[in-house]
């Protein structure tokens, strides 16, 4: 990492005259960063927009909105806030610590010195100084515009009831501590109780969480965190810009996809046990398309265990949630909407750039992708047109179904487990997506066709892991491991649906003739499915097979 050069004082950087030299490293320094979205692209620079100081004790910390540019096209801009330390970092005596540092050479100062920049997150006093504001509702002035904490009065109540965002009733301020699991944002765990997300990309606009938390929280959704807090950038004349938000911390067992993963893994151990090579035909599951009449069969109950209770129970809170969503009809930006043909053309063609993007990625890569999948791969890239055909049945055919605000990147990550329950977390939507997009209303078989596919997904990523344990064996024929898993999922899926269309059918929110109801699901499905293809190959090309047995699946579902 190149070292920065100032010439007095560390804080010198963040003024106008020395942000050159932050802009200098920043364009290599970013792609190395977890949460940088951009990673795949050629960052041409990276301009300090505003440098926002906050005080706490005697130091100061920055938050800085960095533009960058890129040698493809348009701009974004990250969220970096910034301390500094003379020597040692936060975290390190622990094997833990900052993602970005950046070294500092002070040249000019009464004694040359040195030290590093680094993420101000962990930085307890930089994250008191973000409540502190959220929590007073306070504004901190910046070069274009100002930096605001809010703490909505009608939640007020139910924040102080829990001790509010600030400091305990003893006086004491709890420890904070910086969460592992970094993705496009990043979060700080206050005392247990507190979460405190930071948007780390920025968008024109406020982020759909903020907007779904104020409406869940008002409504006491028990099965979201409450939103306590949040903090904006305001400019003159311009919608307010989300940094970052205040949540009450979920305790929880972890979340429901590593949950899946172990009940998969379980499931496989006892057909093992059993000593079941081949799987029956009538075990493999029905189509989720028939969700309402087949009973699962006595054995494959046995096998599959307490998890068709759980898949039940996930299905009931997302219907929850949906019906909740949709009530908030007073609130014009989630008010329920017919969807018209003019949706439906729209979404039409939204899918038809995104499967021509998807199979010319396949094409190009097909040579570099794992044996095993050549087959299915070399078929899937040939079915541009019967995809396309699929798609645009809907349009054609314009079904009568209600739009409304949903999680927008719902899948068995987005869950958590929490004391035999489940907590839905993260409505961001998704990361990759403008704020416009993401705020879009949809039918809600957008999420059901998303934590579908992610319960296709759990079996054969268990399958995955499996093989990689020490003593694993590769004995079994891999249709059988195959067929076990689609076993897996099927009833898993089944149960899942069964219970979320009995939790919404009252409320219009799944079409009333059954015949609809198949060709969103599939169209849905197949969307979703063609979409993890895509990332799959740009991502972790030794899971692109279980993106394509879903087009294939999906597809053979319409012949049926």
């Amino acid at each position: 990492m190149e070292r920065l050069r100032v010439q007095e004082h560390w804080s010198d950087v963040f003024g106008l005259g020395g942000r050159a030299e932050l802009e200098r490293v920043l364009p290599s320094a970013l792609p190395s960063v977890r949460w940088f979205a951009d990673k795949a692209r050629e960052v041409r620079s990276a301009t300090v927009q505003e440098a926002v100081p906050f005080a706490h004790g005697t130091t100061l910390s920055y938050l800085t909105l960095i533009e960058v540019r890129f040698t493809d096209g348009d701009a974004k801009t990250y969220v970096l806030p910034w301390s500094f330390s003379p020597d040692r970092l936060p975290g390190s005596d622990q094997g833990k610590g900052p993602s970005l540092v950046v070294p500092v050479e002070i040249e000019d100062g009464p004694v040359p010195s040195s030290g590093f920049l680094y993420d101000a997150l962990w930085d307890e006093g930089f994250v008191w100084a973000l409540l502190d504001l959220i929590e007073s509702s306070g504004r901190i002035a910046a070069h274009g515009g100002w930096i605001a904490g809010s703490r909505p009065d009608r939640m007020e109540g139910r924040a102080e009831r829990g001790g509010g965002i600030g400091a305990a009733s003893s006086g004491k301020r709890p420890n904070c501590s910086v969460m592992a699991a970094e993705q496009s944002n990043s979060s700080v765990v206050v005392g247990g109780q507190r979460m405190l997300k930071l948007y780390r990309q920025l968008g024109e606009g406020i982020n759909p969480e903020l907007e779904i938390g104020r409406v869940l929280t008002t409504m006491r959704f028990p099965h979201s965190p409450a939103l306590l807090g949040s903090m904006e950038y305001g400019r003159p004349d311009r919608e307010p810009v989300t940094l970052a938000i205040v949540q009450r911390f979920v305790r929880n067992q972890g979340d429901a996809w590593r949950f899946s993963l172990g009940a998969a893994q379980e499931f496989f151990s006892r057909v093992a046990a059993r000593g079941l090579s081949r799987c029956p035909a009538q075990f493999a599951g029905p189509s989720p398309l028939d969700w309402s009449d087949e009973d699962c069969p006595d054995l494959v109950r046995e096998l599959i265990g307490s998890y068709l209770g759980s898949a039940e129970r996930l299905g009931a809170r997302t219907a929850e949630l949906h019906v909740a969503l949709a009530q908030a009809s007073a609130n014009v930006n989630f008010a329920p909407e017919p969807a018209t043909h003019e949706y439906w053309t729209m979404r039409y063609e939204s899918q038809a750039r995104l499967t021509e993007r998807a199979l010319a990625l396949l094409r190009a890569q097909s040579h570099r992708l794992p044996a095993a999948v050549r087959e299915e791969a070399a078929c899937v890239a040939n079915l541009e047109s019967v995809i396309l055909a699929q798609f645009r049945d809907v349009m054609e055919r314009d079904p009568a179904a209600w739009r409304i605000r949903c999680h927008g990147d719902y899948h068995l990550g987005q869950v958590l487990c929490s004391d035999g329950d489940f907590i839905i977390i993260d409505f961001e939507g998704e990361p990759a997506r403008s704020l416009a997009e993401r705020r879009t209303k949809h039918p809600a078989m957008v999420d059901v066709a998303g934590l579908l596919r992610s319960l296709h997904y759990v079996p054969f990523a268990c399958l995955d892991r499996m093989r990689t344990l020490p003593g694993a064996s590769e004995s079994d024929p891999p249709e059988d491991r195959e067929a076990w898993a689609e076993c897996w999922s099927g009833w898993a899926s089944t149960r899942f649906l069964k219970a979320y269309v009995s939790g919404v059918a009252r409320q219009d929110l799944w079409p009333a003739e059954q015949e609809e109801a198949k060709l969103l699901l599939v169209s849905h499905l197949l969307e979703k499915a063609v979409y993890e293809l895509a990332y799959e190959l740009n991502n972790r090309p030794g899971w692109v097979g279980i993106p394509l047995k879903g087009i294939l699946k999906t597809l053979e579902l319409t012949r049926r």
